[in-house]
């Protein structure tokens, strides 16, 4: 009976496969950390605009209103650049939605830090504070940078733009964050309250706000304070989510934007936060702006049973 001797790996096939095995490592890893890596910057981003949620939630409760998105006012506390206070320009002076939640987000010393527009002095970014959950991790340019905003609020119908015939929305068009500016100006000032939005679209079906690349930061300008801090929905130009970014502050791009692969993180009027795909379409996207849940759920199952 003949004994068959067995063959072991040569010194060359041993090398061979564990240069194989480095190089699959090699390709596996940095994959891996991506995906953990981003996978943790969108999960504080979703963290970032859940405490933006419960800020909103206690200031209505407490004011029985909405905050408004931009206000104007005469100023009273501490306005920048710092000697304006001393030259006392007329004004208009604006706040925006981020000063109005400082106090429920604890942010106590960017509280009454208002943009004069008249002053000399041009706003330089040391003097305005910096505030970390602010930004996006996921927008690294803009992290450390003074006064850097990523997040902006739901002002509903871009009111220049007619709504065609058989648009679905919902009652809320002119959005959640009510635009105080209109003071004074002879239109109606809106006070939304979360009594209302729930009657009227529900909570959980109400996008309260969402992120924005072009966001530039929380002190209001007052060149482009009807774009700077907000998203608007337009049924003329219909900018979908992640389009046109880097064009510039309008209404084409007061729209949710990251750099979130494949989409943005949305809040919504009840507090919970989810990831909405750029794909999304336009009417559902309104439908979930105006608070109309009916169609938006109906749409989205439908689109969910169709991808299967």
């Amino acid at each position: 009976m003949s004994r068959q001797s067995r063959r072991g790996l040569t010194r060359v096939e041993v090398i061979v496969i564990a240069v194989a095995i480095f190089l699959l490592l090699g390709l596996l890893i940095p994959l891996t950390n991506s995906a953990r890596d981003g996978g943790g910057r969108r999960g504080q981003c979703m963290n970032n605009q859940k405490q933006f949620g419960l800020a909103a939630s206690q200031y209505a409760a407490t004011t029985n209103e909405m905050p408004p998105v931009i206000t104007t006012f005469t100023p009273t506390k501490f306005v920048y650049p710092p000697d304006a206070v001393k030259k006392q320009p007329a004004g208009p002076y604006y706040a925006g939605w981020f000063q109005y939640l400082s106090p429920q987000l604890e942010h106590f010393f960017i509280y009454g830090v208002y943009y004069v527009p008249d002053a000399k002095t041009a706003l330089a970014g040391s003097e305005v504070p910096h505030v970390y959950d602010a930004v996006c991790p996921d927008a690294p340019d803009r992290i450390d940078v003074a006064g850097a905003l990523s997040y902006a609020v739901n002002a509903g119908r871009f009111s220049d733009s007619p709504i065609p015939e058989g648009f679905p929305v919902g009652k809320l068009l002119d959005g959640v964050w009510d635009d105080r500016s209109l003071a004074g100006t002879g239109k109606p000032v809106p006070h939304t309250t979360l009594d209302y939005i729930a009657k009227n679209g529900g909570l959980s079906h109400t996008i309260l706000l969402s992120e924005n690349l072009d966001t530039v930061s929380w002190v209001l300008s007052p060149k482009d304070e009807k774009f700077e801090q907000t998203l608007l929905w337009d049924p003329v130009v219909q900018t979908r989510i992640n389009e046109k970014v880097g064009t510039g502050l309008s209404n084409a791009t007061a729209r949710p934007s990251s750099n979130h692969p494949g989409g943005a993180v949305f809040c919504y009027c009840d507090g919970h936060v989810n990831f909405i795909s750029d794909a999304i379409d336009y009417k559902v996207y309104v439908a979930l702006m105006t608070g109309d849940g009916d169609y938006a759920d109906a749409e989205l199952s439908r689109s969910n049973a169709s991808s299967k």
